[in-house]
């Protein structure tokens, strides 16, 4: 229940809101070309969930730009969608780019493509942006794992930890049939930090 009161705190700082949902309102077609382009749409995992132009991710390096992501403002917080096979080096760039050192997976790792190393002590290697990421420890808590990653550049200038928060317990379809777990999940994470940028996604059916 203390995590729930943190976050009902949380939201009633947070003024405006009307103007949040207005804006979904305001939203026409154009806010969605960028996304809908041919090259990009191979990009997306499904068609029909795409991020909106107005707070997009937009990646600086090398020649791919685009990356199915939004910013969720005003808090330091990115949706994105699980990564593909053909995304997994966009999207370390983007946890990079971004500065995210906290990463929410809220699906198990079969229902997503696999982009860390496959066991603790190798190294993955993403040449498209020079960097790496070095699988460093596994904690199984049962519902969830925390697993560390070191990530690298290859200029030795970068060097940053990310914890990975993996909640493999939610269905497919619906919700948990019990809440304690969750809750548990929601803790421990709100523990690790309440001000550092971090990244969430989902598997969705």
């Amino acid at each position: 229940m203390n995590v729930l009161r943190r976050f009902q705190e949380s939201l009633r700082k947070v003024r405006n809101w009307n103007q949040y949902f207005c804006l979904l309102d305001d939203m026409s077609p154009k806010d969605l070309m960028y996304a809908e382009d041919g090259f990009n749409m191979d990009l997306n995992r499904y068609i029909d969930i795409i991020p909106l132009e107005h707070s997009k991710i937009t990646l600086t390096k090398g020649q791919t730009k685009y990356i199915n992501a939004n910013t969720l403002y005003p808090f330091p917080y990115i949706l994105s969608q699980g990564p593909l096979l053909c995304t997994v080096q966009d999207h370390w760039q983007m946890i990079a780019q971004e500065k995210i050192s906290i990463i929410v997976m809220l699906c198990s790792s079969r229902e997503c493509s696999q982009y860390w190393p496959s066991t603790v002590g190798n190294v993955l290697v993403c040449p498209k942006y020079d960097l790496e990421v070095l699988y460093q420890s596994e904690e199984d808590h049962g519902y969830f794992i925390i697993r560390t990653f070191l990530l690298k550049d290859f200029s030795g200038k970068l060097a940053r930890i990310i914890k990975h928060f993996n909640y493999q317990s939610w269905p497919d379809f619906g919700v948990p049939q019990t809440i304690e777990p969750f809750l548990n999940f929601v803790n421990v994470r709100t523990l690790s930090t309440s001000f550092q940028p971090f990244l969430c996604y989902t598997n969705i059916d």
